[in-house]
């Protein structure tokens, strides 16, 4: 018996004598209406506690945000240390057990996105203004990747190689041992170990934390270990060559600078090692010298001429081994191959056919020029030959101005960088003006356009012809 019934029951047996049974009964029933009742009230007071919870986590899930919001505000006004551990200390008072972990996982993520690149401009400020180490880490610092974790290999290698630049190496081991720290706990989570394979944000991470390790090693004369991680990144090159590639217009953690940086280490430290057979050692070579083909095509199928040209030159002494020496001289170019000639001018015909050495010939040869003569025997009328050749391709003004003045005071040697621009500002002109040749012809000289040092053309015009003269006549023999 419950509810209404139950109180009817009640109130009919006040003035009844009942029986022990029915008495029982009555109370019995009472006392189950009395227990659901109770039930019932707790019920609605644990509802209501869970509700009051969840606004109450709401509640602070809305302050946390808040608080990130304005941390990371502060942080890019440079009180990024401080504002860090106030909201940290806030939160930890605020929060409790997974709330807690949650907050300290979100003010790390805050730290590697924020603090640590700020670190990074703070340190590309400390070199020379302007100069290509400062610009590569202030680059290096504008590069954001998704995963927080390789975010911290990437900055700390980052880091490393800023604080190489300033010659701080112990800072730089630091950064770099904290930069292999985080890469070790990457892999050995076992999620994240099973999709590293194929995936290139880690594997390009990976490659330049191990290059940064590489060069740090170098330094410090640990020439194995250098080694050993020279070759960790090139193992990981020939697993995933798509790596390499430069054709992709995305921002990549690794450039051609990364990339050829390895090649041109390993090649160096393993012609020192006695260890190493002359076959690994052509092997790595090749290797390079792929990838400047590969830089090369890159650039002419962009039309960056400057580059292309600058590419061209790095391309012919890598292949007549002279890149230490940084020219070719006679014998370079009597017997440089005829191959790798062909090669090179067909992929600047084929990319514009304004350029390319077989079209230089074509006017050396039809301004009057000869082919391989000695400079011992040259005429008055071989060096005029020369200058109508040089102004035919545009490397030579008929007056000159400022410091490019010629020997006979009657024109001047165009710099690079204004040949270039004048290409560029004209897409139908300029025949045969690249690439360059360079053999004897360029100098690091005067400052350019926008301050920046360029490379111009000597002003001496017997060197200039004779590597010309010398080249057409390696061209002509070449059949090109």
């Amino acid at each position: 018996m419950r509810g209404k019934a139950l109180q009817e029951a009640e109130e009919w047996a006040k003035d009844k004598n009942l029986s022990y049974q029915d008495k029982q009964y009555l109370a019995a029933s009472k006392e189950k209406e009395i227990q659901k009742e109770i039930a019932a009230r707790e019920i609605e007071a644990q509802l209501e506690r869970e509700k009051k919870d969840r606004e109450a986590t709401e509640q602070r899930n809305k302050a946390l945000a808040e608080a990130n919001m304005k941390a990371r505000q502060r942080i890019r006004n440079g009180t990024i240390i401080l504002v860090l551990t106030v909201l940290g200390a806030a939160i930890s008072v605020i929060l409790a057990g997974k709330e807690v972990k949650e907050a300290q996982q979100k003010l790390k993520e805050t730290y590697t996105y924020v603090a640590y690149p700020q670190q990074l401009i703070e340190l590309g400020r400390k070199l020379p203004l302007n100069s290509t180490e400062s610009q590569l880490i202030s680059k290096k610092a504008g590069l954001k990747i998704k995963d927080a974790q390789i975010e911290q290999v990437y900055l700390h290698a980052s880091k490393s190689l800023a604080y190489q630049y300033l010659e701080d190496w112990k800072s730089a081991e630091e950064s770099i041992k904290q930069s292999m720290n985080f890469l070790r706990g990457y892999k050995e989570n076992k999620q994240e170990r099973e999709g590293s394979e194929s995936n290139s944000e880690f594997l390009e991470t990976e490659i330049f934390a191990l290059n940064i390790q590489g060069d740090l090693l170098k330094e410090q004369k640990k020439t194995q270990e250098a080694i050993e991680a020279y070759k960790e990144a090139f193992n990981i090159f020939q697993k995933h060559p798509e790596l390499s590639s430069l054709q992709s217009a995305d921002l990549k953690i690794i450039d051609s600078r990364v990339i050829e940086s390895i090649y041109r280490s390993l090649n160096s430290l393993l012609s020192t090692d006695p260890s190493v057979t002359g076959d690994l050692k052509k092997r790595f070579e090749a290797y390079l010298t792929k990838h400047l083909y590969a830089q090369l095509e890159y650039f002419l199928k962009a039309k960056n001429w400057k580059s292309a040209d600058l590419q061209t030159y790095q391309l012919m002494l890598n292949l007549a081994q002279r890149e230490e020496q940084g020219y070719l001289n006679y014998d370079n170019i009597n017997n440089f191959s005829c191959p790798d000639l062909q090669k090179i001018d067909h992929l600047w015909v084929n990319a514009d056919n304004r350029f390319g050495f077989s079209v230089q010939k074509q006017i050396w040869i039809k301004t009057g020029n000869r082919l391989g003569i000695k400079l011992d025997y040259w005429n008055n009328s071989d060096y005029e030959n020369n200058i109508k050749f040089a102004k035919a391709v545009g490397w030579y003004d008929e007056k000159g101005t400022g410091n490019n003045q010629a020997r006979d005071k009657k024109g001047s040697y165009v710099s690079l960088d204004g040949l270039y621009k004048r290409i560029k500002d004209n897409s139908v002109g300029y025949r045969g003006s690249l690439p360059v040749i360079r053999s004897f012809s360029f100098r690091r000289g005067v400052d350019g356009e926008d301050g920046v040092n360029e490379v111009e053309i000597d002003i001496e015009t017997i060197k200039q012809a004779r590597s010309s003269s010398f080249l057409a006549l390696r061209l002509a023999n070449c059949n090109i």
